[in-house]
């Protein structure tokens, strides 16, 4: 309607689906306050703010399951596992930079949850994944991930 008409339309909706179908920008509101705002694929895939990753998590499913969340601890223990969200938007999101940094590398990479899709007609993805604690791999997958313009966020480490 708006690319016929020219005219803006504002949705206000907790309902995801609609927003990443409709809107290729995005203003999150907490208590009457914008809190963040920006394009739809951009928010969806790397939140700033806690209520847009609440939303977010919600329109992309992909969390850490519970099972997994509850064993979460805050410092790397040897030959343990850190669990990292990685967030691709653009170009990045249709790429296969994950296999590419984990065949530079020469290790692997586990998928633990992921989504992809569009918002606002541009892609995003969103994995989480589990990567080698251990130095100097951790601090290379990380490196690699964000020189791919991937967004890396450590969401804690497994034993």
């Amino acid at each position: 309607m708006n690319a016929e008409t020219r005219i803006s339309i504002i949705v206000i909706s907790h309902d995801m689906g609609p927003v990443t179908t409709l809107a290729p920008r995005v203003i999150v509101l907490d208590d009457g306050r914008i809190v963040e705002e920006g394009p739809t694929a951009r928010v969806f895939a790397r939140p700033e703010h806690p209520v847009s990753r609440r939303f977010a998590a919600a329109a992309t499913g992909a969390t850490l399951p519970p099972f997994i969340a509850g064993r979460l601890i805050e410092a790397p223990r040897p030959n343990g596992r850190a669990l990292i969200r990685l967030a691709f938007e653009g170009e990045a999101a249709t790429r296969p930079v994950l296999t590419s940094v984990a065949r530079d590398l020469g290790f692997d990479f586990g998928i633990v949850a992921g989504s992809l899709g569009a918002a606002g007609g541009a892609p995003y993805g969103v994995l989480i994944i589990a990567a080698p604690s251990d130095e100097p791999y951790f601090t290379a997958s990380v490196e690699r991930l964000e020189d791919a313009g991937v967004g890396v966020e450590v969401l804690g480490f497994m034993g």
